[in-house]
């Protein structure tokens, strides 16, 4: 019987399988993959036709951004519990933040989530008679913690989730300094020794917290013992080859 931790474990390395997996199939790596062997240290095995490649994979994450992004998803989460609780319904929901983020404690979601709740109980009580969708953009500001709402019940699909606009920023070098050289640690502890020992840094995921420009990083010098380092903008399916 699995414990709740190896749960999580397992999901954590399916979720990481599935990046390297899309990874790998990039056609401009023209890698001839025949097996991808799950592992520890390092985190994944490539075996190729011509070699076997040792990969470390990592995100590059604003923790700060990502705290108020897993904070504004519960209070979403736990709306859409309130609702489906009551109503049969099947709604989309679409909920955009006030840009300042929210500060609470963890015991002070469920209120957040009420409120949002109320919110989209309002609209659906009144329009629940029509095909609708609503939208706060066009008829009212909501409250001071959300900016946006949109709520429909066209299209018969259950979603309710966050989303807005955002600048993204660049590349902090200072960061990624930091990930190349807490990840070549693990090198010395290696099993086995491969053709060659990448490093896969993953970013841009649709979030804010994930979002990076990377126009200026071929002015960044730094010496590795990595044979490559490649930064995999997932969203995009973009591949940046860093070394």
């Amino acid at each position: 019987m699995k414990t709740v931790i190896s749960t999580i474990i397992d999901k954590k390395k399916t979720s990481e399988r599935f990046i390297v997996e899309k990874f790998i199939s990039n056609a401009n790596l023209k890698l001839k993959v025949f097996s991808i062997v799950d592992n520890e240290t390092p985190d994944f095995i490539i075996k190729t036709i011509e070699k076997d490649i040792s990969i470390e994979l990592t995100q590059l994450i604003n923790p700060k951004l990502k705290a108020q992004e897993t904070l504004n998803n519960q209070i979403v989460e736990g709306a859409k519990e309130l609702f489906t609780s009551k109503y049969k319904e099947k709604l989309g929901v679409l909920v955009t933040f006030a840009s300042e983020g929210i500060t609470c404690r963890k015991t002070e979601i469920p209120e957040y989530s009420e409120k949002l709740f109320r919110i989209v109980e309002n609209i659906y009580i009144n329009n629940r008679n029509f095909k609708f969708e609503v939208s706060s953009r066009k008829s009212f500001e909501p409250n001071n913690f959300i900016k946006h709402i949109y709520v429909d019940n066209k299209f018969n699909n259950p979603y309710w989730q966050t989303i807005g606009a955002y600048l993204v920023d660049y590349l902090d070098f200072n960061i990624l300094e930091k990930i190349i050289k807490s990840k070549e640690k693990n090198l010395i502890k290696y099993g086995d020794s491969y053709k060659e020992n990448w490093l896969l840094i993953t970013s841009n995921f649709g979030t804010k917290s994930s979002a990076k420009r990377f126009d200026f990083i071929n002015q960044f010098d730094l010496k590795t013992t990595f044979d490559k380092i490649y930064i995999y903008k997932f969203f995009e399916n973009k591949i940046i080859e860093y070394k």
